[in-house]
């Protein structure tokens, strides 16, 4: 870090935080950031968690469908929220989906079932069928509780697609996408 003055810090280069009169406040002048927090921790007792709330993907979709298969959040998993994901890129015809949600990252080359070059990038906790209906995106709600004891709690996603062509079973995946629930 590079410290600007007695309590205000920066990180990154795009990003400070100032610790003035006992609030954090956290300041994004990254152009294309997403993020921005702002609260008085004073009134926070010792030893409460306190998470920023991030969603990155990771990870590659199958190859094939041009644009690939992609998987994305449209808002941040913070607490007492509703948490919005979507997968676009949705290869003409398709008619049926699935949403992979766990709690762990896992790596799985599905190569062995016909899926050349695709993985499962989301242990598959819970899958969620979807009919498509050949719309090119499909978003998907997920109800954050307001439980501080789910600060830092992390939730993969993944999504894939019955399309037909790109590959011997005739299903696409797209990339992860990690969340940390917070604030």
């Amino acid at each position: 870090p590079v410290v600007t003055n007695a309590t205000a810090y920066q990180v990154f280069g795009g990003y400070s935080f100032n610790l003035a009169g006992g609030t954090l406040g956290l300041a994004v002048t990254a152009p294309s950031s997403y993020a921005s927090f702002d609260a008085g921790l004073a009134a926070c007792p010792p030893g409460t968690p306190v998470g920023f709330a991030t969603a990155v993907p990771y990870g590659v979709s199958c190859p094939g469908p041009v644009p690939p298969l992609s998987h994305s959040a449209v808002t941040l998993p913070q607490l007492g929220s509703t948490y919005q994901l979507e997968v676009a890129n949705i290869p003409t015809g398709t008619i049926f989906g699935l949403l992979v949600f766990g709690f762990q990252q896992v790596t799985v080359d599905l190569t062995f079932l016909g899926m050349n070059g695709c993985f499962l990038h989301a242990q598959s906790d819970v899958i969620e069928t979807r009919l498509v209906g050949g719309s090119s995106s499909v978003n998907h709600s997920v109800p954050i509780p307001a439980s501080p004891s789910l600060t830092g709690v992390q939730l993969f996603s993944q999504g894939a697609t019955l399309s037909a062509g790109f590959n011997p079973l005739g299903i696409v995946t797209s990339n992860g996408v990690r969340a940390t629930l917070g604030f």
